[in-house]
């Protein structure tokens, strides 16, 4: 169908009855819907929408469908237009069209067959889905391309032509050089329709349609709601009749416009066909998708059962709640909120390698059969799984962050595209040892592994190091058979091209060639301004990629200006201008680098060209033209092929280094994984003697590169090898080298937001969710910001953050600031102001309606606007804004803030270098096997850690280090919990165990006067935690029973020994901790502990330890939200504020001891820390208890202080109590993507340690801080 058909008057007229019907139906289910039963959709809307829609779908032609909507080829153009790219459209064969989109260098393209029951054209949801793939994979740095197939609509076209339209589409990419497993392909509805008769046509060629031949299998296909009955005979027809907008009579009246005489088949009706049809299909990656409310579910699901008996790896999802087509039709509908089967299929299309051979490479949803089709189970477990699932990829990432786990993305970024089947199969080696792993751990007597897809293809039986070395022996063979060919190719072409300068050597052994240059320049101006010649030409666009190696030899570009084609073969005079990735097109159209320097080419004291004589010149332009331009057209061509040949050499040269950096750290890491000791053995024995890994191999080719960089020097820059060097340089890919990070950039995605954070459910007022279960992932849909609201005057859209509960939780706040500022509370307006300002930035810390640091920053703004502060001089009067500004920002920047600072250097450093992760998996080596042994030491091992590295980073660190441990548990173990839930417990513990280990700690220093040094703070602190540590052990081991039935995989250290960096790090970190831990008897050399700070961060970022990068990636909303909590309690104080507060709690508390007081604020923090984050709560607590213990008659304010600061830590009783918790409920077992840990473990366990930890610290602390005379 070429273009819309036009409609007659009768048509008018019916479309008039049928709308008029449309409306009736649209206001009795808007009048009845409030109402409406289980058998209609939850949703109100969808019920008044999916009810209007039926009544149209039943009456309206055909021929009135398709007269309401532009063509597939319109569609496309009118997108095309407002997307800004050039729209392509190709002919295929069989009269079907090809709508394009992407860039051609894309190594993946997709068909897609759009749906609409074989009678409608594409719709703008289909090309948005599409639109969100490529942008999907451009943020995963890859390309896709997508084709959309116009098929001919019914009644037009009808059965097999659509099928026969479809293969002339795959046979069009295969034609253009694709392979088969970079061609994907899927449809929806109809569309789904003709991927399954695609599938089963590539295995059983119908006998009216060409075969497609193929040498491998296609890379993937995607089947959306698929049509794949024509029957109506199952259940769901008739039980989601109302639940669905798709009407019976009209599915069968598209049905019979598709097939007209022709009899049903496997092609056509794939749910009906039998499971050996779908025995040897020729795709990898099958995933399909239905809606849990449509009347074609049932369909679907037999289809998925029968293709998943012989395809084990289908994925198959029920979206629960959505209907027929939802991603498109509700999308077409203005439904806007998130759809399950959108992110099944953006996790599918996000899934497909584009350097994979084929094979299943997601992990979501298996097809569990008849039971799971409520959709259920599978909705939490997607639930759960979408919520973090971008922080488990960090997560796994830490658990390889060594050299190892980046060398996958080196080969990624460093291999030569062309050449990327024929790297090291690094990814394939690091799953065969993770299955090996398992194999070696299994308990004796187990004679099948828990997950069957993870057993060894090669045969449990074989001895791992056996089936690891085969492996192995595979890659090598195919890494020197195709190092072999290649040498082979890329030598002969040298070999030609050494003769073809040595014969250009002497054709211009008498010519001066700059006079060539110019002579030739001269005569292509005079061309170039004939009347006859087109007066503006064109420039391309200077190539930005590194050269091509299939540029045809000789090949000139006639687009290009002479005068660059000169450039070519004149030497640069510079050489130290700056580098750029490429500055050279292989067509030779832009050489602005080498064309700087023309003028100095001429100028007669050039050091290596002759000077000029006028004559020569002349007698040059009197001469054989022809014979001018041959030599011309020579040098550039030759140019050209050196530069070629020489990154030839050089990209055979990365591909030796590449890969054999590939085999060593693949057998390193089978050694540290599996226990094992093959590597300088294989090493030695089997890669090394390879040819491509022999010493001389690498001479030849080194030397060869070298006779490159000669001719182009006899060439171009008349014979400065040097100078030829420097240009040859500049055509090579750069190399991607990754760095070490240290914990804080590892965590970027998480603390950022997290520490100092309530993680409960928030949206900034025109910002983003700051609930990971919202938050927009890659691939998602922009949500609409706006709000349709409905009046009696008429329609309007407003913003919808006016009607969000943060803006009305926001308004509430400001309103009870307002009434504090104004009804009179305290005598002085100093206080009263400051009173409203602390209830103030207390309820949005509380609520977090905006982010915390920006609480923080407010604070200083409302103290100068409100006239806050007072003069420390009695008779106090009020500062005007000026001082008040000095004395407030004086108050920010204090030496607790580079305490602070010091603390995240030496963390920085620790982790970068791995130096926390060697004590760690030391420690925890010697803990053997044993359950309960093994649980202990990680908690001991997570608390010390958080002493050193904060209670922020710990947990992830000792999360990475047990990750051997819950690979080989089954997912459901009780130990797996244990020893997640006792890691954050502890890490919790850990906060307080030292000043550096969490920010509450550097807020308790602050207001202690005078601070206790730290070896003060060990004495109570840590008995305190251990004894905490040890009762929240046994509290773990009962309730969870770790030990029963449990094999541990013990933790093996890491064999690397310490270099000079790391023994200077350790030695700057004793000495910085022996002198905080002395700072009270260095108070006349370093004054306060915060200038002791400075040495660890002037000694590593001095000496380039940590670089500028580690700098900027601090948690600097950490630093500034207790910077703003200092400004808060020197404002509090300095206004009266606290004083007075504090004396009105001390008149109540009158009759208590100093024992009675410290119970009732440390079970007060204990409760606000619990709901709330836990340096808030110091902030806001602190303080006035330190003011309070002043006011007493037996004043203990640093005692009260220390033991509120101790409870801030051992509030750990919700998910959301402190950043460990937070860590630990992350955490997923990565086959299944359920978590480990629910929020009654932390119920049941965390409250209760949060309570013994109470106790330990109202009895115990309590005696430690009176023994230590606070």
């Amino acid at each position: 169908m070429k273009e819309p058909p036009k409609l007659s008057a009768g048509d008018y007229f019916s479309l008039l009855y049928t709308v008029t019907r449309a409306v009736g139906t649209l206001t009795f289910a808007t009048l009845t819907g409030w109402s409406r039963g289980d058998d209609c959709p939850r949703d109100y809307k969808r019920h008044v929408i999916y009810s209007t829609c039926r009544t149209l779908f039943a009456h309206l032609s055909v021929k009135q469908m398709q007269a309401l909507q532009p063509t597939t080829s319109a569609g496309y153009t009118a997108f095309a237009k407002k997307q800004k790219f050039d729209p392509e459209i190709v002919e295929l064969d069989d009269g079907a069209l090809g709508c394009f989109m992407g860039p051609k260098t894309a190594k993946k393209t997709l068909v897609w067959f759009h749906g609409g029951g074989y009678t409608f054209p594409a719709a703008d949801p289909h090309w948005a889905m599409l639109w969100d793939f490529m942008e999907l994979a451009k943020k995963n740095d890859e390309q896709l391309r997508v084709m959309v197939l116009e098929y001919e609509l019914t009644p037009h076209g009808y059965y097999p032509l659509q099928l026969k339209q479809a293969v002339a589409g795959i046979k069009h990419l295969l034609d253009s050089g694709l392979k088969p497993s970079q061609i994907l392909f899927g449809g929806d509805s109809a569309g789904g329709n003709l991927a399954a008769a695609l599938i089963g046509h590539l295995s059983h060629p119908h006998p009216s349609v060409s075969p497609i031949s193929i040498s491998s299998n296609l890379g993937g296909a995607l089947l959306v709601s698929p049509w794949a009955s024509f029957t109506q005979e199952r259940e769901s027809w008739k039980k989601n009749f109302k639940k669905d907008a798709l009407v019976p009579v009209t599915v069968k009246l598209w049905s019979d416009n598709f097939m007209v005489k022709s009899p049903v088949d496997n092609w056509n009706q794939p749910a009906e066909a039998p499971a050996d049809w779908w025995r040897d299909i020729k795709v990898d990656n099958v995933a399909i998708v239905g809606g849990e409310n449509e009347v074609l579910i049932d369909d679907i699901r037999e289809l998925a059962e029968k293709m998943k008996v012989h395809n084990p790896t289908l994925e198959y999802l029920e979206a629960p709640s959505e209907a027929h087509d939802s991603i498109v039709m509700d999308r077409s509908f203005g439904f806007k909120d998130e759809l399950a089967s959108e992110q099944f299929i953006h996790k599918w299309s996000e899934s497909l390698d584009p350097t994979a051979a084929g094979g299943p490479a997601i992990e979501l949803a298996t097809f569990a059969g008849p039971e799971s089709s409520n959709g259920g189970r599978y909705k939490d477990r997607e639930r759960d799984a979408r919520q973090s699932q971008r922080r488990l990829l960090k997560l796994q990432e830490l658990a390889e962050r060594d050299n190892e786990m980046k060398f996958s993305h080196s080969i990624q970024f460093n291999a030569v595209p062309d050449w990327s089947s024929n790297y090291i199969s690094y990814s394939n080696l690091k799953k065969l040892i993770y299955t090996l792993e398992k194999q070696i751990n299994r308990p004796v007597g187990e004679t099948q592994p828990q997950d069957e897809e993870h057993t060894s293809l090669l045969g449990v039986t074989l001895d791992p190091d056996t089936t690891f070395k085969r492996m192995l022996d595979s890659e090598l063979d195919k890494v020197c058979s195709f190092y072999r060919l290649k040498e082979l190719e890329i030598f002969g072409e040298l070999d030609q091209l050494l003769k073809d300068v040595e014969a250009y050597k002497v054709d211009t052994r008498d010519v001066d060639m700059d006079e060539v240059v110019e002579v030739e320049n001269r005569r292509k101006t005079v061309r170039s301004n004939s009347i006859f010649n087109v007066p503006f030409r064109r420039r391309r666009r200077a190539s930005t990629m590194s050269v091509s190696l299939e540029e045809p030899e000789g090949e000139d570009d006639s687009d290009s200006d002479a005068e660059d084609n000169a450039a070519m073969l004149r030497k640069p005079t510079t050489s130290n201008r700056p580098r750029s990735k490429s500055t050279w097109n292989t067509d030779g159209s832009d050489h602005s680098a080498l064309a700087e320097s023309r003028e100095d080419l001429r100028a007669p004291d050039s050091p290596v060209f002759l000077r000029r004589r006028p004559s020569l010149a002349m007698e040059l332009e009197a001469s054989d033209p022809g014979h001018l331009s041959s030599l011309y057209d020579s040098g550039i061509n030759l140019k050209k092929r050196i530069i070629s040949t020489y990154v030839s050499l050089c990209e055979l040269k990365s591909f030796i280094q590449l890969n054999h950096t590939g085999f060593k750290k693949a057998a390193k890491k089978y050694d540290k994984v599996c226990n094992r000791d093959i590597r300088k053995d294989y090493m030695e024995k089997s890669v090394n003697p390879s040819y491509p890994f022999q010493e001389k191999t690498m001479f030849h080719l080194d030397e060869n590169i070298a006779r490159v960089e000669k001719a182009y020097a006899e060439v171009v820059t008349k014979g400065d090898q040097s100078m030829a060097r420097r240009e040859l340089r500049l055509h090579l890919r750069e190399h991607v080298v990754w760095e070490r990070n240290t914990v804080w950039r590892e965590m970027i995605g998480i603390e950022r937001k997290a520490q100092a954070a309530n993680f409960g459910i928030r949206q900034t007022l025109l910002g983003g969710v700051q609930d990971p279960s919202k938050a927009r992932l890659q691939g998602d849909r922009e949500a609409i910001d706006t709000k349709e609201i409905v009046t009696p005057v008429g329609r309007y859209r407003c913003p919808k953050w006016l009607f969000s509960g943060t803006l009305f939780t926001l308004l509430a706040i400001l309103a009870v600031f307002l009434v504090l500022l104004y009804v009179p509370i305290m005598k002085s307006p100093e206080q009263q102001n400051c009173l409203a300002m602390l209830i103030f930035v207390s309820l949005l810390w509380a609520t977090e309606v905006i982010p915390l640091f920006v609480t923080s920053l407010l604070i200083p703004f409302l103290v100068v606007v409100l006239r806050i502060m007072r003069s420390d001089d009695k008779p106090h009067h009020r500062l005007n804004s000026k001082d008040a500004t000095k004395a407030v920002f004086a108050a920010m920047w204090t030496p607790v803030i580079m305490l602070l600072l010091g603390g995240f250097t030496i963390a920085a450093a620790l982790s970068k270098y791995h130096i926390a992760k060697m004590m760690a998996t030391f420690v925890l080596s010697k803990a053997g096997t044993k359950a309960r042994n093994v649980l202990i030491t990680n908690m001991f091992v997570g608390m010390f850690l958080s002493m050193w590295i904060s209670n922020v980073a710990a947990p992830v660190l000792c999360f990475s280090i047990i990750q051997p441990i819950l690979r080989n548990l089954p997912s459901d173990s009780n130990m797996s919990k244990a020893l997640i839930l006792g890691i954050a417990l502890a890490s919790n513990i850990g906060g307080a165990a030292s000043p550096i280990a969490s920010p509450q700690n550097i807020i308790a220093l602050q207001n202690m006067k005078p601070p206790p040094s730290w070896g003060i703070w060990f004495f109570i602190a840590l008995p305190v935690c251990i004894l905490s540590i040890i009762l929240i052990w046994l509290l773990l081991v009962v309730s969870f029973k770790p030990g029963k039935g449990t094999t541990i995989v013990p933790i093996r250290p890491m064999k690397d020994k310490l270099n000079g960096v790391q023994y200077f790090i350790i030695l700057v970190t004793l000495i910085t901790i022996v002198l905080w831990c002395a700072s009270h008897q260095l108070e006349s050399v370093f004054g306060d502990m915060g200038v002791i700070a400075i040495i660890p961060l002037v000694l590593f970022f001095g000496t380039g330890i940590l670089t500028k990068e580690d700098f900027n990636n601090f948690l600097w909303t950490i630093i500034i939200l207790a910077a703003g909590g200092l400004s808060l309690g020197r404002a509090v104080s300095s206004s009266g504020l606290l004083h007075s507060i504090a004396r009105g709690i001390t008149e109540r508390v009158d009759n208590l001891s100093i024992y009675g007081v410290l119970v009732v604020f440390a079970a007060l923090v204990l409760v606000v820390a619990t709901f709330i984050s836990h340096t808030v709560a110091a902030l806001i607590i602190l303080p006035l208890v330190a003011q309070v213990g002043e006011s007493m008659k037996e004043p203990h304010p640093n005692l009260l202080v220390m033991g509120a600061a101790l409870m801030c830590s051992a509030a750990m009783g919700l998910p959301t109590s402190g950043f460990p918790n937070m860590t630990a409920i992350m955490m997923e077992v990565p086959e299944t993507g359920v978590r480990y840990l629910r929020v009654q473990h932390f119920l049941t366990r965390g409250v209760p340690a949060s309570v013994i930890t109470f106790a330990i610290v109202i009895t115990v602390g309590y005696g430690l801080m009176m023994a230590a005379g606070l």
